[in-house]
C-alpha cells in the first residue's frame, strides 16, 4: 500500500533482522508461520479449516460485535475498536483509507503479499501465495484505527483481524518463536490469557527501560495478542522515549473491548 508523505506512517527499519520479518508491511504473523513451515501452495494446514476460494463472506454489519462464550466475535468488526481513551485522540490518516475502518482485501493481500516476499528473500523458501494463506486461515476481515497523543509525541495504530481461532493462536506462538529464535527481547505487556507480547524496535528508546542506543530519542513498539477468533496488533512510534506503560495499556484495553463486546463506536 502507498502511503502519503504527508501522513505519518508506521514503518519499521529493520531489513535482514526479526523485527523486520514479524512486522514489515504488516505482515505480523503470517511471516512467521511463513518461516517455520515448509508448505507449498497446495499444503493444508492443520486444525484449519479451508475456506471457500475468496476467503470466508464477511457476515452483513450490525450494531456492534457481540463477543460470544466461546470467545469468537459476531457482528461488525470495527465496532470492537477501541476508542480513543483519555489522553488520545484520533491520529492521522492511513493514505486513502482515512483514520479508522476495515481495509478492503485486496489491500490486505498486497501488504502481506510484499511481507511474504520479504520472508522469502531472506530465508530462501517460498511458501504459497497471500491469497491462498488468507483463504486457508479463513479471513473475514482487518479493521484498524489510527490514535495520536494529545502532547503529540506518539503515534499507534491498532489492528484487528478476523479469522479461525487456531490460525490466530499459531500466528502468535510462530511470531513468539521467530523471535525467540533470533534472540529478540520479548516485553510482557501484563495482559492476562491473551498470548500477548511486545518488542521494539532496533536502536529504539522506551522510557524507563534503558532499552536502545539513546541516539534520537526515537521509539517503536510492535504488540500481539490473541482474543478468540480475532489478533490484535499495536504498532507504536515516539518522537521521544516511547512510554511503553502507555502502549501497554492501549493493548490492555482493547482486548479488555473484544472480551466483552462493544457498540459501534
Amino acid at each position: 500500500m502507498t502511503e502519503t508523505k504527508s501522513s505519518r506512517t508506521f514503518q519499521w527499519a529493520a531489513a535482514g533482522t526479526a523485527w523486520g520479518l514479524l512486522v514489515l508491511a504488516g505482515g505480523l504473523g503470517y511471516v512467521g508461520y511463513t518461516i517455520l513451515h515448509d508448505d507449498g501452495p497446495a499444503a493444508a494446514r492443520p486444525g484449519v479449516a479451508a475456506a471457500a476460494p475468496g476467503g470466508r463472506p464477511s457476515p452483513p454489519p450490525q450494531p456492534g460485535l457481540a463477543a460470544a462464550a466461546d470467545g469468537t466475535h459476531e457482528g461488525d468488526l470495527p465496532a470492537g475498536l477501541l476508542p480513543p481513551p483519555s489522553g488520545w485522540v484520533l491520529g492521522a490518516d492511513r493514505a486513502q483509507h482515512g483514520r479508522q475502518g476495515l481495509l478492503p482485501r485486496n489491500v490486505v493481500e498486497a501488504s502481506l503479499q510484499r511481507s511474504l516476499d520479504f520472508a522469502a528473500m531472506a530465508t530462501g523458501k517460498r511458501g504459497r501465495s497471500a491469497a491462498e494463506v488468507l483463504d486457508a486461515q479463513g479471513w473475514s476481515g482487518t479493521a484498524f484505527r489510527t490514535y495520536r497523543s494529545v502532547t503529540n509525541s506518539m503515534d499507534v495504530q491498532i489492528e484487528l483481524t478476523r479469522m479461525s481461532p487456531s490460525a490466530v493462536r499459531e500466528n502468535g506462538e510462530s511470531m513468539r518463536r521467530v523471535a525467540e529464535l533470533a534472540k529478540v527481547e520479548l516485553l510482557d505487556p501484563g495482559v492476562l490469557d491473551a498470548d500477548a507480547w511486545c518488542m521494539a524496535g532496533p536502536g529504539s528508546v522506551l522510557a524507563g527501560t534503558g532499552t536502545g542506543s539513546g541516539e534520537g530519542g526515537l521509539g517503536e513498539l510492535a504488540c500481539n495478542a490473541s482474543v478468540g477468533d480475532i489478533q490484535v496488533k499495536v504498532y507504536a512510534t515516539g518522537t521521544e522515549p516511547l512510554r511503553q506503560n502507555a502502549v501497554f495499556d492501549l493493548l490492555k484495553a482493547q482486548v479488555d473491548r473484544l472480551r466483552k463486546g462493544g457498540p459501534t463506536a
